[in-house]
């Protein structure tokens, strides 16, 4: 039985896990750089150990309302297609360890709706967690806008 870790997210009152292998950092919150004219989806930019990176607001993207003040959130630092990008989240809080026999696929309903970044479904004792794949949240010209900002510093 082969186990991974996860790390546990919150978007209002809404629990996700994320493969922790997936994640190369939590950090907390800093003041967003709003961007003007940048794509919808981005919040805006943050300066995150020497690098400008934009970041995307988790709760907008999934349409969940967010229950904290901004202060009081958490940025995800994830590579995605060669580029660091910043997730907005309420909370990251624990890591959990997940057996494999824990884990089904994703409903197809899910799948069906703009859901490809939704690896599986954990089945734990007091709930049920989508497993969030960060790196499929934004779509390949998503993904290229971002790219197009050139915010190398």
């Amino acid at each position: 039985m082969a186990a991974s870790q996860y790390i546990v997210i919150i978007l209002g009152n809404q629990e996700f896990a994320l493969e922790i292998s997936n994640v190369g950092s939590i950090n907390e919150y800093q003041k967003i750089t709003l961007l003007p004219n940048a794509p919808e989806f981005i919040e805006g930019v943050i300066h995150l150990r020497g690098d400008i990176i934009p970041i995307v607001n988790l709760s907008k993207r999934f349409n969940i309302e967010s229950t904290k003040k901004l202060s009081e959130r958490r940025i995800i630092a994830v590579e995605v297609e060669g580029k660091l990008i910043g997730f907005l989240v309420d909370d990251a809080s624990q890591a959990i360890t997940v057996d494999s026999e824990e884990i089904k696929d994703t409903p197809s309903i899910v799948k069906d709706i703009d859901g490809d970044y939704i690896d599986g479904v954990c089945k734990l004792p007091d709930k049920i967690l989508l497993l969030v794949n960060l790196v499929k949240v934004l779509n390949h010209t998503q993904i290229e806008k971002i790219k197009e900002l050139d915010l190398e510093v």
